[in-house]
C-alpha cells in the first residue's frame, strides 16, 4: 500500500457521537499520519503505547525542570507541551495501529488506560507544586482540586460514552462490558496471565471500574437484539445533543488545554492557573449536567 492507502485505512473514528472534537480534527489525522509512517515497520501497537508513556514523562521532565531548575528558563513549558502533544498523538496511533494489524483487545485498552493516568499523574504532582510555589499554598491545593476533578470529569465522560454507544451502536461500543465478564476474565488471569496482566486487571477491576461506578452509576449492558432501528433513532434524537456536550470532557479535550496552557505559559505564566480556574469551575459545570443526562440515558 501507499501511504495515503495505509493513512485512509488507519484514520478511523469512534462513533461520530461520541467523538471529541480535537480528536476527530487533529489528534486522530495526526496519529494515523504516524501509524502510516511506521505501519511496515517491525513496532508494535504496545510499543507505541510504551512510547507515549516515555515521551509524556519526558514532558515531566521539562516541566519539572520549568518549575525549579530553570535551565531552559521560561521555554521549559514550551518542551513540555510539546512532549505532551506527542505523547497523546502516540496514544492515538497505538491504537489505530492495532485495530488495522487486527488487534485490539481488552488488555490492550487496560495498558492504554493505566499509561493515560501515569502520564497525567505525573504530570499533576509537579504542577501542584509548582503552583503553589508560584501561587501559594492555597492555589497549590486548588490545582490539586482541579486535578482530581479533571480526572472525575474524564472517568464520568467514559462511562456516558458506553451508555450511549451501547444503544446506538453496540457493536462498535468499547467499555460497555458487565462486571461480571471482567470478574471472569479477571479470574483467568490471575489463574494463568502474566504479572503485567494481573496488575492492570487488579487496577482495572477493582479499582477503576468500582470507582467509574460509584462516579456515573447506571449500566452500559443492552441485548443488542431488543434494540430496533426506530428505538435507536428515538435515543438519538433524545441524547444526542447531551452526549456532544460531555464530549468536552474527555481526555483529548483536556490534554489540548493542558500542553496548549504550558506553551502559553512560556510566554504569559498565568496561563497554567487559569487552567485550574476553568477545570474547577466550568469543567464541573458541565459535568454535573454529565452526571445527570448519564443517568437519564441509562434508564431510557
Amino acid at each position: 500500500m501507499i501511504f495515503r492507502e495505509r493513512f485512509e485505512k488507519l484514520l478511523t473514528f469512534k462513533h461520530p457521537d461520541v467523538e471529541e472534537v480535537v480528536d476527530m480534527e487533529f489528534h486522530r489525522p495526526a496519529a494515523a499520519g504516524f501509524a502510516a509512517t511506521i505501519y511496515n515497520l517491525p513496532i508494535t501497537p504496545n510499543q507505541v503505547t510504551y512510547a507515549s508513556l516515555a515521551v509524556g514523562w519526558l514532558g515531566s521532565v521539562f516541566l519539572f525542570d520549568a518549575a525549579f531548575l530553570k535551565h531552559f528558563g521560561s521555554w521549559g513549558y514550551l518542551l513540555a507541551g510539546v512532549s505532551y502533544l506527542a505523547s497523546v498523538i502516540l496514544d492515538c496511533a497505538d491504537g489505530q495501529l492495532a485495530r488495522a494489524k487486527g488487534g485490539g483487545t481488552r488488555m490492550g485498552r487496560i495498558v492504554d488506560g493505566l499509561v493515560d493516568a501515569m502520564v497525567v499523574l505525573v504530570l499533576y504532582v509537579i504542577l501542584v507544586f509548582d503552583m503553589g510555589k508560584q501561587h501559594g499554598f492555597a492555589w497549590g491545593v486548588a490545582t490539586a482540586a482541579a486535578g482530581i476533578s479533571a480526572w472525575a470529569q474524564i472517568v464520568v465522560y467514559d462511562k456516558v460514552k458506553a451508555i450511549y454507544m451501547s444503544r446506538t451502536s453496540p457493536s462498535d461500543a468499547d467499555g460497555t462490558e458487565s462486571l461480571e465478564e471482567v470478574a471472569a476474565a479477571y479470574e483467568g488471569i490471575l489463574a494463568s496471565g502474566t504479572v503485567g496482566e494481573k496488575i492492570g486487571y487488579f487496577i482495572y477491576y477493582r479499582v477503576l471500574l468500582q470507582i467509574q461506578e460509584k462516579f456515573a452509576p447506571g449500566t452500559a449492558e443492552v441485548d443488542p437484539k431488543k434494540l430496533t432501528v426506530q428505538g435507536i433513532n428515538q435515543f438519538r434524537r433524545t441524547f444526542r445533543g447531551t452526549m456532544r456536550s460531555v464530549t468536552f470532557l474527555g481526555l483529548g479535550t483536556h490534554m489540548l488545554l493542558i500542553y496548549a496552557a504550558m506553551a502559553v505559559a512560556a510566554f504569559w505564566p498565568p496561563a497554567l492557573l487559569l487552567l485550574q480556574v476553568a477545570f474547577l469551575t466550568l469543567f464541573n459545570i458541565v459535568l454535573g449536567f454529565a452526571l445527570v443526562g448519564g443517568r437519564r440515558m441509562a434508564s431510557a
